[in-house]
């Protein structure tokens, strides 16, 4: 049985949804699920490669609501983009290697 949910419910009712997907996946449902403290300074020198990019959620307490987006007029979005996940891959890929025996894929 397929268990599919919606961005926007996650943003939108994060609490209800959480609750319902720790009933599916049957484990405790934990209000720091969906609160939690903002990043620590130290935790927050980690990411300050990326800039701006994970600004918001450093300093994020929970889920922020969904807001519409408006098209970017940048031109070096792309290479934005480009430079963010190149800068990303090598993290991924240590915890890619990391997690490798704990797949449950």
């Amino acid at each position: 049985m397929a268990n599919l949910t919606n961005v926007h419910c996650v943003l939108t009712i994060p609490e209800r949804v959480t609750r319902r997907f720790c009933e599916f996946v049957k484990i405790d449902y934990q209000d720091s699920m969906v609160n939690w403290p903002p990043m620590s300074d130290i935790q927050k020198e980690n990411y300050k490669e990326f800039g701006d990019t994970f600004k918001l959620a450093a300093e994020s307490k929970s889920f922020l609501p969904s807001t519409p987006k408006t098209a970017l007029k940048d031109e070096n979005f792309a290479s934005l983009v480009q430079d963010t996940i190149d800068k990303a891959m090598p993290i991924y890929k240590m915890l890619k290697e990391e997690m490798a025996d704990e797949c449950f894929c």
